[in-house]
């Protein structure tokens, strides 16, 4: 079987979705737009033609350091339509830490919220060499080597216009399907942090089998929306496997919009952390404690007498009746997340117990995933299979064991698989395979019938060397 070639196999999945939505997103009227693949690709196809014409060539690597928006994501998918390497990173980090990062992916096209961002990067006096490219996802650009996206497309536009579009078309066709295409870095920085990075090839692999894996090839309809930045390697290729299956995503100009808009987007599937869940509780338990009557049934007695509102959540739950809670607590979440969502992505898992009672009851399934710079996304829950607190099962081709421990028992994590890293950009980083091809993680799992749990680490325990 020939390896795929990542511009050119995208190309085609977006061409084949075409007539079916691809955005959607409020507009500044606050009227809700729908794109479809169709609409949507010919606006990636313009910031695509404008790095051309800018002279970013095959095998750049192009860092994105800004907050989500409709204009990061159309820039993330045109880097990888000519052929550059895209460096997702977390926005708003310690300029060191960002700065280490770039430089040690060899970015040279670095795209930032807006001039401010780019002026701290660069530091007093400009201390980044000058001729670093700067796309600016919101405003103008005034200074040289810097284009904002209006510009960026305008400049895609005038080329195409003049015959750009079997330039562009020959560039996607020949690239090498095991040239380097992404490169991740762990989201907690460090000194000895390298970025891993993925062929093309092993970039399609990925996405395909994390969407079988979402059961994104179902017919039914999927809206997904991302609150948790891409610089996640997670949210990034759980994004883009939505994508890459045809499926739709709920877009806003920040994560902030985007939790703001929900009620109005309806996403079916959405991508958050702990923090999110925690939002929700806190408004959960206040709508709870602002009933009188509610309150009253809880404490048995007179509100003159009582103090129900210190009741933690659960205890609150179970005093009243399924059908109180439905009017009162589960009724206006579904509301309140859009009224269609059926699944919650979080990180590893792990969420408190209460909260996944209340989703579940509420009709959202809360799922885990497992994602590492090394190994992408390597375990996720199947929405007909799944374990509570779990990162879920491995994805095809991932074979996982662990280091001295026995089924149940809790050991360190081992990876083996043909979608793992080709390696660290610029050379040698923290973790290696062996000679079988195992990877050790670092991270502490109890595996039960296949699914992983992730332990916290003893402070005093390091993990023994497999």
């Amino acid at each position: 079987m020939s390896k795929r070639n990542l511009p050119t196999e995208l190309w085609k999945r977006f061409q084949e979705a075409k007539e079916a939505p691809a955005l959607t997103r409020r507009d500044a009227a606050g009227a809700l737009h729908r794109s479809t693949y169709w609409e949507w690709t010919r606006g990636v196809q313009r910031l695509a033609m404008g790095l051309v014409d800018w002279g970013v060539t095959p095998g750049e690597r192009i860092g994105f350091a800004a907050p989500n928006s409709a204009a990061l994501l159309d820039l993330m998918v045109a880097g990888w339509l000519i052929g550059g390497c895209v460096v997702p990173l977390l926005p708003g980090q310690e300029r060191r830490d960002t700065l280490r990062a770039l430089a040690r992916a060899g970015c040279s096209v670095i795209v930032v919220k807006d001039e401010a961002e780019r002026q701290r990067l660069r530091g007093p006096g400009g201390q980044l060499p000058p001729d670093l490219k700067f796309v600016l996802t919101e405003g103008a650009a005034d200074a040289e080597a810097c284009l904002g996206v209006e510009a960026l497309s305008e400049r895609g536009r005038d080329k195409l216009r003049r015959g750009g579009l079997n330039q562009l078309a020959e560039r996607m066709f020949s690239q090498n399907a095991d040239a380097p295409s992404l490169i991740l870095y762990d989201t907690t920085p460090s000194e000895a942090m390298r970025g891993a990075h993925f062929s093309g090839e092993k970039v399609l692999l990925m996405l395909e089998r994390i969407a079988h894996q979402m059961n994104l090839d179902a017919d039914e309809p999927v809206r997904l929306g991302a609150l948790l930045s891409y610089g996640w390697p997670g949210s990034f290729l759980l994004t883009m496997s939505a994508l890459y299956a045809g499926k739709e995503l709920a877009v806003a100009d920040s994560a902030r919009q985007l939790h703001e808009q929900l009620p109005e987007l309806q996403p079916t599937h959405l991508l958050c952390g702990p923090a999110f869940l925690e939002s929700l509780a806190t408004r959960w338990q206040e709508r709870l404690e602002g009933a009188p009557e509610i309150l009253k049934q809880i404490s048995g007695s007179t509100q003159d007498d009582a103090s129900p509102s210190r009741a933690p959540l659960g205890r609150l739950l179970g005093g009243l009746g399924e059908k109180a809670t439905d009017r009162l607590l589960y009724a206006p979440i579904r509301s309140e997340l859009g009224g269609r969502l059926r699944a919650i992505y979080v990180p590893e898992g792990q969420a408190d117990p209460t909260w996944r009672q209340i989703l579940e009851r509420a009709g959202t399934r809360l799922l885990g995933y497992l994602a590492l710079p090394e190994a992408g996304v390597s375990h996720l829950e199947h929405p007909q299979a799944a374990r509570p607190g779990s990162a879920g099962r491995p994805i095809e081709g991932i074979a996982t064991r662990q280091a001295h421990a026995r089924q149940g028992e809790v050991g360190e994590l081992l990876l083996r698989g043909e979608t793992l890293f080709d390696g660290y950009w610029g050379g040698p980083g923290p973790r290696e395979r062996n000679d079988e091809g195992w990877l050790a993680t670092g991270l502490r799992v109890r595996l039960e019938s296949g699914f992983a749990f992730i332990e916290p680490a003893p402070a005093d325990a390091p993990l023994t060397e497999p």
